[in-house]
């Protein structure tokens, strides 16, 4: 299973890399305000016998380099992502085009230009989207929230328990506004591509049916896939 991973992902190695910085940056966010309240202690308990400056030197240096090296990680992750998500779409974009070189002139023929265009340009670009921001963020997301979990269930359990059932509401609710949306998302792309193709098969004839006289007869036969949702029509109808 990992070497057909492997053979569809050849940047697998960085994006493991990627992933693993996004949750060693989300620890050390956490560990931070841990920090904070251990210099907080040490300003209370000296309030009357003398602050210790020099620990609160040692626990602000430390402090400021788990910031720094948590933005060290997040910036290394950002990059990896982009680089690879960008050569992973220009591979994929590649790929397409030798398949579209490879199939039949009968398919050519009778699929709409638009939509094989918006496979190419529209699925691709959302595919990179998602690799790069979405898949770091449910990573990072998680660690957080684990980790959060377990600083809140030592300092107070009782708190962390009422939290932990808001959160537990909560991403019911997700998954059920997830589960329904999913088809709309689906019917979004499809559309995309109908209009897609409506407009290039539209705008790249409009000189031929022009010089043919023939505006009333395709406007008459063909219906933008907008119309009916928006009640727009098109400009190319006389």
């Amino acid at each position: 299973m990992i070497a057909d991973v492997a053979s569809v992902y050849p940047k697998l190695g960085l994006i493991i890399a990627a992933l693993v910085l996004a949750a060693l940056s989300a620890v050390l966010t956490i560990i931070g305000p841990d920090k904070v309240g251990e210099i907080a202690t040490i300003m209370s308990d000296g309030l009357l016998t003398g602050i210790d400056i020099s620990a609160i030197a040692r626990v602000g240096a430390f402090l400021a380099a788990i910031y720094v090296a948590s933005a060290l990680f997040g910036f290394v992750q950002h990059y990896i992502m982009a680089v690879v998500t960008l050569k992973m779409s220009y591979r994929m974009r590649g790929e397409l085009s030798e398949k579209i070189n490879r199939v039949p002139q009968a398919y050519i023929n009778g699929a709409s230009q638009g939509d094989i265009l918006s496979r190419i340009t529209n699925d691709v670009s959302t595919l990179q989207q998602g690799l790069t921001n979405s898949l770091p963020t449910i990573i990072s997301a998680a660690t957080q929230f684990v980790g959060c979990l377990i600083m809140m269930f030592v300092t107070e359990w009782r708190l962390a328990l009422i939290s932990l059932g808001v959160t537990l509401v909560g991403m019911v609710l997700t998954v059920l506004i997830m589960s329904r949306s999913q088809k709309f998302f689906a019917a979004r792309q499809t559309s995309l591509g109908e209009l897609n193709g409506y407009v290039e098969e539209m705008y790249s004839g409009h000189s031929v049916v022009r010089i043919s006289r023939a505006g009333r007869k395709v406007g008459e036969r063909s219906t933008p896939p907008f119309t009916t949702q928006t009640g727009a029509r098109s400009s190319f109808r006389e």
